[in-house]
C-alpha cells in the first residue's frame, strides 16, 4: 500500500515537471512577439516617452498614452489565443510566466528613459495599468511579479529627491547605489 502511494507521490512530480517544461516551451515561443511589444520602450524617437509637457500628460491620463494605446492592445492580442486553448488553471500559470518576462525586460528599458515629474506621474500609472491588466488575467499573483517595477515608478513620481530617498527606504528592495541611479533618470532633479 505505501509503495502505491510512493509510486503516485512520483507520478505526480514527474506529471508537475513535465507541466512545467510545457509551460515554459509555450511561454518561450511567445518571446519574440512579446520583445517586438516591448520595443514601443527602445531608444529615443520611441512612441513610449516620459518626458511629457502639460497637455501631453492631460492626454495621457485621458488614456491616450502610447502605452494604453499601443502597448496593452499589443499584449492582448498575444495572450488572447491563450485563453481559448488552455483550461483557466493552465492559462493563469502561463501568464504569470509572461508577467515575469515582461517585467524583468521592462525594467532594463525604462533605465534607459527620462523623466520629469509628469512623466514620472505616468509611468506610475502605466504600471499601474499593466498590473491591473495580468491581474484581470491571472489573478493577485501576478502583482510580486511587479513589485520592482512598482518600487522604481513610486521613487520616480516622488517630488523631491528626500521624498525619493524615503520612498526607497519604505520600499526596501533598492540600494543606495540602485537609488542613486534612479534618481539620474529624472530629468529635472
Amino acid at each position: 500500500m505505501r509503495a502505491s502511494v510512493a509510486g503516485l507521490g512520483d507520478c505526480a512530480a514527474a506529471f508537475h515537471r513535465a507541466l512545467e517544461a510545457g509551460l515554459s516551451a509555450l511561454a518561450s515561443r511567445l518571446t519574440p512577439r512579446l520583445r517586438s511589444a516591448l520595443n514601443l520602450f527602445e531608444g529615443a524617437s520611441s512612441l513610449v516617452q516620459y518626458q511629457l509637457t502639460e497637455a501631453a500628460y492631460a492626454a495621457a491620463t485621458a488614456g491616450a498614452s502610447a502605452f494604453a494605446t499601443e502597448f496593452l492592445p499589443v499584449l492582448a492580442a498575444i495572450l488572447a489565443p491563450l485563453q481559448f486553448g488552455l483550461t483557466p488553471s493552465l492559462a493563469g500559470a502561463l501568464l504569470l510566466k509572461v508577467a515575469t518576462y515582461v517585467a524583468k525586460q521592462l525594467e532594463p528599458r525604462i533605465r534607459r528613459k527620462r523623466f520629469n515629474l509628469l512623466g514620472a506621474l505616468q509611468f506610475e500609472a502605466d504600471v499601474r495599468g499593466l498590473v491591473a491588466f495580468f491581474a484581470v488575467r491571472a489573478g493577485r499573483r501576478a502583482r510580486p511579479r511587479f513589485a520592482r517595477l512598482l518600487a522604481l515608478a513610486r521613487v520616480l513620481a516622488c517630488e523631491t529627491q528626500a521624498e525619493a530617498v524615503e520612498e526607497a527606504a519604505k520600499s526596501g528592495g533598492l540600494g543606495k547605489d540602485e537609488l542613486a541611479a534612479i534618481l539620474r533618470l529624472r530629468a529635472d532633479f
